[in-house]
């Protein structure tokens, strides 16, 4: 394997464990996110109602 071959498959894998790892908070913030726009929904408060538009 070359020198320029190996290089290629570090940065590869460096690439998708970087996508990996950036992915994976990112779902979470966007469960939670969905969660709470489902709570809001429920309340009919100017409050409530301005925070959905924020989720939005």
């Amino acid at each position: 394997m070359s020198a320029a071959t190996s290089r290629l498959e570090f940065l590869g894998q460096l690439a998708g464990g970087l996508a990996h790892e950036i992915k994976n908070p990112l779902s979470t913030i966007k469960l939670t996110l969905q969660l709470l726009e489902e709570d809001f929904q429920k309340d009919e408060s100017p409050a409530a109602i301005r925070a959905t538009r924020k989720l939005e």
